[in-house]
């Protein structure tokens, strides 16, 4: 008879644990819509149907992106928007190469990443009708010429254009 009576009193504390855990509300989980600011909420409502059935890590993601967006100033908006734009206008085919072509620049040593950046900076900050011409100029070239001089230009870290005016 002890034996049944420490039993049920287990078994009652058991069950006064379950229902006081249950008794209050449930936490909102970490980044569940409800957490969000209303600034956040905004950014991102284009995903706001889908939210709850998104993996925490995603909607964290996110939240991190809202957050970088909410601190750009609106000419900062307003470029990101005109690239996010660009970016939608590409084929998959095409979007798949600056995919790649991102991921070897990162896998580059950090030198030979800042010097293609100056260089695409450089290039950036040439009048549009330069641009045009240099593009048409390297397209024109036969594609073995092309890759030749990438390769040369690898091995030399010039940060000269590559092709002349």
């Amino acid at each position: 008879m002890p034996m049944r009576r420490s039993t049920n009193m287990i078994l009652c504390c058991l069950v006064a644990l379950c229902c006081l855990a249950g008794a209050g509300e449930a936490a909102p989980t970490p980044y569940s819509w409800e957490t969000l600011s209303p600034a956040q909420q905004q950014a991102l409502q284009s995903v706001q149907g889908n939210w709850d059935s998104l993996p925490a890590v995603r909607r964290e993601q996110l939240v991190r992106g809202a957050d970088r967006w909410l601190s750009l100033k609106a000419p900062e908006r307003e470029r990101a928007r005109q690239r996010f734009s660009a970016w939608r206008r590409l084929s998959p085919e095409k979007q798949e190469q600056v995919r790649q072509n991102l991921a070897q620049l990162r896998n580059l040593p950090p030198e030979q990443q800042e010097a293609i950046r100056q260089r695409f900076q450089e290039f950036s900050r040439l009048p549009e009708e330069d641009r045009r011409r240099l593009r048409q100029q390297w397209q024109s070239l036969p594609p073995e010429t092309r890759r030749q001089l990438l390769n040369e230009r690898r091995n030399v870290n010039i940060r000269r254009p590559m092709l002349r005016r």
